[in-house]
């Protein structure tokens, strides 16, 4: 367990709610040339960057940043997974750019980290392109199965979609759309070079990190009745951190996609395989379903990405269906105020943050769909006019105070069972949820 200030945790984390989890923090440096490319699902990013040094204001506001921080002389690649991370270094070293290293990486980790990405989910992409200085997206979303509709759920006995018991129901698995959009990031931002890697841990295996297995042994009531649940597991059991895993089928497919193009993954065996272990569990996609995504894909080109000026540094983010809309708003609306003058990390700090945030979800959530499907145009919530609207919502005095009861705060860690009552300067912990009582916490530390 990582001990951390309770206080800066909770900071971090509403900080870390306006930019997304999975997007780099944009600081302003001295120095800096891009061409880069974003996964945003999994949390990958590869740039030839190169990197000035943060001012001093920057090193000494927020000492996680600095030390996350990687200073490179000619490229960068990230992922959860230093292997993974790797073959994307790799990729650059053979003359690839970032789009060919961000693949790469990508395939790696649906090995590595599965529950991170992988070749059943989305994909999303952001790229800058140096030579005409364009940025452009690609949305690697799938459609939902034609045959699904909201009866054939109402008759299914759903009501609760968050329902631990429904949350892995067949009905919500739509058509992945990562192996298109990985073939269409290749297609349109590729440096066009046949490459390859030495590496090869879908086929030799690999030794699994920490994170990975702490999730499979969580979630495994969920897949082993599977009749492929072995794949995910070692001898019956959920591996420990140190086993060598070994992922063949998945190998199969990458490799047979690398050979023969999307069609490989959409038209076929996989499409029949996946419609019917989809169907097995309920749902109702189709392997005419997979098909179509080829036939007429719902984001064939590259896109425009949406963007909002923040104090002279232009934030891109990608269209709905994705989230990246709720980032702008936010952004948009706190433009306006002056964050350094209320003390980073201060109660009144983070209350305007966790404010704006707020409202960007609540206002933006009728856009967050196909946008075929929309009727509203989604730049109208990046308007000055809308972001007006926003603060005047917001009462900048209204943040919670000392010992102030009516500003109780109920905290939950994910995936654990430690339920927290944060009454600043106070924690409590509930250590029994038929109970009434609770126990004080260390005021300075909490583990998580």
């Amino acid at each position: 367990m990582t001990v951390l200030r309770l206080k800066e945790c909770l900071a971090r984390r509403a900080a870390k709610s306006v930019t997304g989890s999975s997007r780099i923090p944009v600081s302003p440096f001295a120095e800096r040339t891009w061409y880069a490319f974003f996964l945003h699902n999994a949390g990958i990013f590869v740039s030839s960057v190169k990197v000035g040094i943060p001012s001093f204001q920057e090193r000494n506001m927020d000492l996680y940043v600095l030390n996350s921080s990687t200073v490179s002389k000619n490229a960068s690649v990230c992922s959860d997974q230093p292997q993974a991370t790797q073959i994307g270094i790799e990729i650059l070293k053979k003359g690839g750019n970032a789009a060919d290293a961000a693949v790469a990486t990508m395939a790696a980790v649906s090995v590595l980290e599965p529950l991170a990405c992988g070749i059943g989910g989305d994909c999303h992409c952001t790229f800058y392109r140096k030579k005409d200085q364009a940025v452009l997206s690609i949305n690697g979303s799938g459609r939902t199965g034609k045959q699904a509709t909201l009866d054939k759920v109402r008759a299914a006995g759903i009501t609760d979609p968050m329902a631990r018991d429904c949350a892995s129901h067949g009905f919500w698995v739509s058509v992945p759309g990562t192996v298109a959009g990985m073939v269409s990031v290749i297609k349109h931002f590729g440096s066009g070079k046949k490459l390859s890697t030495r590496q090869t841990p879908r086929e030799e295996g690999v030794p699994i990190s920490l994170y990975n297995p702490c999730h499979v042994y969580t979630c495994q009531d969920v897949f082993r009745h599977s009749k492929n649940a072995q794949d995910l597991l070692i001898d019956s059991k959920a591996p420990a951190p140190g086993d060598i895993i070994y992922a063949p089928k998945l190998a199969k497919v990458l490799k047979d996609v690398a050979e023969s193009g999307a069609e490989a993954f959409y038209g076929g065996r996989t499409a029949e395989n996946i419609a019917r272990a989809v169907q097995e569990n309920g749902g109702v996609l189709t392997a005419e379903d997979m098909r179509n995504h080829l036939l007429d894909p719902p984001n064939p080109d590259p896109i425009d990405p949406l963007s909002v000026d923040f104090r002279g540094f232009r934030i891109w983010e990608m269209r709905p269906n994705t989230m990246g809309i709720v980032a702008l708003v936010a952004l948009n609306t706190l433009k306006v105020y002056d964050l350094k003058a209320l003390v980073h990390n201060s109660p009144e700090y983070i209350h305007l943050l966790a404010e704006a945030t707020k409202h960007a979800y609540l206002e933006s959530w009728d856009f967050l769909c196909d946008p075929k499907c929309c009727s509203k145009q989604v730049k109208e919530l990046l308007t000055e006019e809308f972001a007006q609207k926003i603060r005047n919502k917001i009462d900048p005095n209204r943040y919670p105070k000392a010992n102030d009861p009516e500003n109780l705060t109920l905290f939950r860690f994910t995936n654990l069972s430690q339920i927290y009552i944060i009454l600043s300067p106070d924690v409590y912990e509930i250590t029994d949820l038929n109970s009434d009582s609770i126990t004080k916490k260390d005021v300075s530390y909490c583990e998580f």
